[in-house]
């Protein structure tokens, strides 16, 4: 992290997938604002999770990939992928997104941190998460019953 002045703080941000390498360049483009870092491969796969520096990461935001047509593989993988990173790091704190509300006792057994549900606030409850960490939880208090 680095301080730019003593109200703005710029987060790096590893980006782990499989996009091309013009779809990086796009968002890098996007987003100049934020210190974006990419390292290709499978999010799930410990040895691309080291070379992320996952064991470095305060947060991880788990986002299935939408280019499956097989919607149950999203969440199992998510799933999957939280196990591994909080095997390499407990400490990390690890939001995932999930499709099916039916798979809660699941994450949960992942010991995930915080879960968002697919639903039309679903971007922006991922994006508080790191931008303001507060607002999901008290958004959550008020609208959402488990």
């Amino acid at each position: 992290i680095q301080n730019l002045n003593k109200h703005h703080v710029v987060k790096d941000l590893v980006l782990i997938n499989d996009l091309t390498v013009e779809e990086v360049t796009s968002i890098k483009n996007r987003y100049q604002s934020m210190n974006i870092h990419f390292v290709a491969g499978d999010f799930t796969n410990e040895e691309t999770l080291n070379k992320a520096s996952i064991t470095n990461a305060s947060t991880v935001i788990i986002i299935p990939n939408g280019s499956s047509a097989e919607i149950a593989t999203h969440d199992e993988k998510t799933i999957f992928a939280t196990l591994t990173i909080k095997s390499l790091s407990s400490s990390v704190r690890v939001v995932a997104y999930l499709i099916q509300r039916e798979n809660l006792t699941h994450i949960r057994r992942a010991n995930v941190d915080e879960v968002v549900l697919s639903d039309d606030f679903g971007a922006y409850m991922i994006a508080s998460h790191v931008m303001d960490p507060g607002i999901p939880q008290t958004t959550k208090g008020l609208f959402i019953t488990d």
